[in-house]
């Protein structure tokens, strides 16, 4: 399964993606795709987020 995450640019992204992570094999999920309308936050997210899992 396949999840997109809208506004995946927030402070709470980090810990959803680690919650994703550690529960993806229970829920069948194969890839996470966060999505935000601020290129800027995302980019923050996208160095963090490889240190929540």
């Amino acid at each position: 399964m396949k999840l997109t995450v809208l506004g995946g640019g927030g402070v709470r992204s980090a810990f959803l993606a680690k919650s994703l992570a550690y529960n993806a094999h229970r829920i069948g999920l194969t890839e996470v795709v966060f999505l935000d309308n601020s290129a800027d936050n995302l980019a923050i997210f996208g160095e963090i987020a490889p240190l929540c899992i």
